[in-house]
């Protein structure tokens, strides 16, 4: 279903060779048992040992303080030869803490890093060793957070990305949102598809569930409102003989026409699932219709990326699933005028955006405000896509990359 209420670039001719992404496979692993419990020390604590490491020619190398077992501990220096530091920071129990600072040989400052309890977390710098480019940004949460900013040799910002969301909250929401199995819908009621009678079913809670959850973690990578949008039992039941209704027809349209022996109240209901909804065929499993609504990317749809604008659409509140013998129908036309404010939303999301939801073939898409950018012509609409290292810094070719189209809204 298209016509969403916003205008859209459509890019095509990305891979995942592009641009990296990050993958969230998460494996269990097994935990070391646990060490006895000691005594209390009575003994005095003692201080840590220095140590020396030395050049060939007998100059140090390196100096730092060492603990009870050897490890690293305290603070910690490192030199070129000839005596220039290369490396200031600090180390507790053999893990580096606070605050590192990295030098090239002739002494300029090219890299500060600051390390907490969770690794790198804080502020960070970096300016290549002939001062040709620099990068800046902030680290929490176990990656990069907020705004980063690549510069030139003259301090010029170049390049800006960001990243909205914490990679540790991606990984709980992932967690949270997507299921460990993808598995048939399980029905309460079996559909029939008739005649003499048709029978819209009722997918099991636990299957409809999954499809909100799955809606959700789509919205919540893109940056729109996603935890206020819920399951409607009505859009449901719309839905559901939408669904009936298309297994029975044997392909899919938003307009049916009434089959031969349909009652008029099923009818209405099952024209209402399939006009106001995104529809798919030939899954197994209604995360798939899902998966496959936010692909968009065959040659029916590329250019208008109808079925992911609606799943995306910052107003959507309402949403209703169906499910018979192997059509799929999703509610997605609620109604809702309260838009909240916004100026763009792209797929893939800003930032880090989990491996397993983009395929190489998709098409990426920036859904703008109308009121809020002036775009211009496909034709006159250029798109530049580079690999990039993880400063900021491009680290091989273009890619390959086409606009297909620009939606706008009548007026625009």
């Amino acid at each position: 279903m298209s016509g969403m209420r916003k205008a859209a670039v459509v890019i095509a001719g990305l891979t995942l060779g592009s641009l990296e992404f990050t993958a969230f496979g998460v494996r269990a692993s097994r935990a070391a048992p646990a060490a006895p419990t000691a005594p209390p020390s009575t003994a005095p604590a003692t201080r840590p040992t220095e140590v020396v490491e030395r050049f060939p020619d007998g100059s140090p190398r390196a100096k730092y303080g060492a603990d009870a077992q050897g490890r690293r501990d305290g603070k910690y220096e490192e030199f070129f030869p000839g005596g220039k530091p290369r490396f200031r920071g600090a180390y507790a129990a053999g893990q580096k803490v606070g605050s590192w600072l990295t030098y090239e040989p002739g002494g300029r400052l090219v890299e500060s890093v600051v390390f907490g309890r969770a690794g790198v977390e804080g502020p960070y710098a970096w300016t290549a060793a002939d001062g040709s480019a620099s990068f800046k940004a902030t680290y929490a949460g176990g990656g990069l957070s907020g705004q980063a900013t690549a510069a030139d040799a003259k301090g010029k910002i170049v390049r800006t990305a960001v990243y909205p969301r914490p990679l540790a909250e991606i990984r709980k929401q992932w967690a949270a949102l997507w299921p460990a199995e993808l598995t048939a819908p399980k029905f309460l009621e079996e559909p029939a598809v008739g005649p003499p009678a048709y029978r819209a079913g009722k997918v099991a809670p636990e299957s409809l569930e999954q499809a909100l959850k799955v809606t959700r973690l789509y919205r919540y990578l893109s940056g729109v409102p996603w935890q206020n949008v819920v399951l409607s039992p009505s859009d449901t039941v719309e839905a559901q003989h939408g669904a009936v209704i298309l297994q029975k027809i044997g392909s899919l349209t938003h307009t049916p026409a009434k089959p031969d022996g349909m009652d008029d109240a099923f009818f209405k209901l099952a024209y209402a699932g399939c006009h106001k909804g995104n529809i798919h065929q030939g899954q197994t499993h209604i995360l798939s219709g899902i998966r496959g609504f936010m692909d968009d990317s065959d040659a029916s749809n590329i250019a208008g990326i109808g079925h992911r604008r609606w799943i995306l659409f910052p107003g959507l509140r309402r949403v209703g699933f169906g499910w018979s013998g192997g059509f799929m129908t999703m509610h997605v036309i609620d109604g809702s005028h309260d838009i909240p404010a916004f100026q763009y939303v792209a797929f893939p999301g800003e930032g880090y955006y989990p491996r397993q939801l983009v395929e190489p073939h998709y098409a990426w898409s920036v859904h703008l405000h109308p009121s809020r950018a002036t775009v211009p012509d496909a034709g006159e609409l250029k798109v530049r896509v580079v690999r990039l290292d993880d400063r900021l810094q491009p680290t091989g070719a273009e890619a390959a990359a086409r606009v297909v189209s620009v939606l706008r809204e009548p007026g625009q």
